[in-house]
């Protein structure tokens, strides 16, 4: 009786790490998220100052359109995205906000390589590929205990 409920204890206090977990990086994703979509609608109303000529309404909208929607990504609560066709497409979101963030990384990396970037790229361009990646696979893993929830009655 004692073994069980060391175990159960044992699976609370990892119940618990996990909250803390999820909690983390979804802070870390509404945090980014809110950035990305204030900034860009800060850029498209003109408030962001340009060093020569400020451009047009439709190349500012066209250039912070791309970093508003992964920040909408990143801003949609997960736990109603967990099964059917809303979890493909949110799956979807993030896949390709984690690509386009390896790009970006990668290409920092390179440049930084090639003597064109201070040492700093380098963890910023980790920190902000950690952070949808993390996401993504707090997604993957919310939908794999939704889906055995619902196989599994209890």
């Amino acid at each position: 009786m004692k073994y069980l409920a060391v175990a159960s204890d044992a699976r609370r206090s990892a119940g618990r790490a996990m909250f803390v977990i999820q909690t983390l990086v979804r802070l870390a994703a509404w945090l980014m998220g809110s950035f990305a979509v204030l900034s860009g609608l800060m850029d498209i109303m003109g408030f962001v100052p340009y060093s020569n000529q400020m451009p047009a309404w439709t190349s500012r909208l066209t250039s912070s359109l791309p970093v508003m929607v992964g920040g909408v990504i990143l801003l949609i609560p997960m736990s109603r995205f967990l099964l059917g066709r809303r979890y493909a497409l949110l799956a979807l979101g993030y896949g390709a906000l984690v690509l386009a963030a390896a790009i970006m990384a990668a290409q920092g990396i390179l440049v930084y390589l090639g003597g064109g970037r201070h040492w700093a790229i380098v963890p910023s361009s980790l920190v902000l590929l950690s952070i949808p990646l993390a996401n993504a696979l707090l997604l993957w893993w919310s939908h794999r205990a939704a889906a055995l929830r619902t196989s599994c009655p209890q």
